[in-house]
């Protein structure tokens, strides 16, 4: 209405002169008027696009605070979750394989006068996986509307222990940590079986455990490893560092064996808690989803 108001005075006023109005400053006043409004336009344009380099700033910041690696923990089956500055993400899993995305940041009403920001994270078909609460302190990322979903990020981890990059960040050090009341050394000891795989632990002295695996294909063909490992005190597990051997064997009708190196440099964990262990291969995986027994 205002700017209608303007115009009409501007009109008049440019009457007023063709009429023959002798005040010679009276035509000058309508067009300083008139240019009003137009200025008002350009300072509203110019706030907008003002605000909306704020708004891709921020989100710019948001998820620059994210970017990097971030481990899964409390779970066994845990993940790696990358996350890149430019809002990609890839989300590999400990068995093998990867799944990519991209992140956006959403903004949501809590319905109460307050509001937050969340991180939206779907996958290459469009599909959403999961929403994580922002997180100033950028350390953790909570999903507590799907699952409960929990990473750490990688720097946090370290702060830790070293023990965490030897378990080929499988587990959260903290996690095993929590969980590692009651368990011994000892209880690691003897034979354990899951299957046709058997796995027999023996007390080696110096605060070290000869860990044998035999697991058969066939009755002429098996696959042996041989782990010496330390006890961690802090997760209460057994840790083999880049020293296990994995040999291929082949049996003959005459009970001659054939044995192929595959490698010997090997890295492996065992966890052993509420009466079953858990062997965490990070070479070739050959453990997973294994549980064995006494």
């Amino acid at each position: 209405m205002k700017k209608s108001f303007l115009m009409a005075a501007a009109i008049l006023s440019v009457s007023a002169v063709v009429a023959g109005c002798t005040n010679n400053t009276a035509p000058e006043e309508p067009q300083n008027v008139v240019e009003e409004p137009q200025e008002q336009e350009e300072t509203t344009e110019e706030t907008e696009a003002t605000a909306e380099t704020e708004e891709t700033d921020d989100e710019a910041s948001l998820l620059a605070a994210i970017a990097g690696t971030w481990y899964e923990t409390e779970v066994l089956d845990s993940r790696t979750l990358t996350i890149n500055s430019d809002g990609s993400y890839e989300l590999a899993y400990r068995g093998g394989g990867s799944a990519f995305g991209t992140i956006s940041v959403e903004f949501e009403d809590n319905g109460d006068g307050t509001s937050i920001y969340k991180y939206a994270f779907y996958e290459s078909d469009g599909a959403l996986w999961a929403t994580f609460n922002c997180n100033e302190r950028a350390s953790d990322l909570y999903s507590e509307d799907d699952g409960g979903i929990h990473f750490v990020g990688s720097e946090f981890i370290d702060e830790n222990e070293d023990s965490f990059d030897t378990l080929n960040d499988y587990e959260d050090a903290e996690f095993l940590h929590e969980t590692s009341e009651g368990v011994e050394a000892a209880f690691y000891e003897g034979f354990w079986s899951c299957d046709r795989c058997a796995i027999t632990i023996v007390d080696a002295g110096n605060d070290e455990y000869n860990v044998y695996i035999a697991w058969g294909s066939s009755a002429y063909e098996t696959s042996e490893w041989q782990y010496t490992c330390t006890y961690d005190e802090y997760t209460a597990t057994l840790i083999c560092d880049g020293t296990g051997i994995m040999e291929d064997v082949v049996y003959g009708d005459d009970g001659s064996e054939e044995r192929t190196e595959v490698y010997t440099d090997g890295t492996a964990a065992f966890i052993m808690r509420e009466g079953t262990l858990t062997w965490l291969d990070q070479t070739n995986h050959a453990g997973d989803g294994m549980v064995f027994m006494q």
